[in-house]
């Protein structure tokens, strides 16, 4: 990433932040611009606890104040959320389903 302007930086965060809005939307999880923002400042604090040598995305898992949990993924090189999704508990029986 340090090849890359500044301006490049600032466009590819921008892009990925709409991603999450939209991909948010498509789920039906009812999330604002300002909460990725936020949600980005929080993950970006918490980032010592999770980051690994020679990896750059990591899911997170994020529990929201509504009782809603969502999964997002965080790209550590732009420090952004990426892509948000809803966060399904594990069932065996729907793993299974598939063969």
């Amino acid at each position: 990433m340090s090849s890359m302007s500044a301006r490049t930086f600032t466009l590819w965060r921008c892009n990925c932040g709409l991603h999450a809005f939209n991909r948010a939307a498509e789920q039906g999880i009812p999330i604002s611009y300002q909460e990725i923002e936020r949600l980005n400042a929080w993950i970006e604090r918490a980032r010592p606890a999770f980051e690994i040598d020679g990896r750059t995305r990591f899911r997170v898992n994020v529990h929201r104040g509504n009782g809603q949990r969502i999964r997002v993924i965080y790209d550590t090189a732009l420090a952004t959320v990426v892509t948000v999704m809803a966060k399904t508990s594990y069932s065996p029986e729907r793993e299974n389903a598939h063969g």
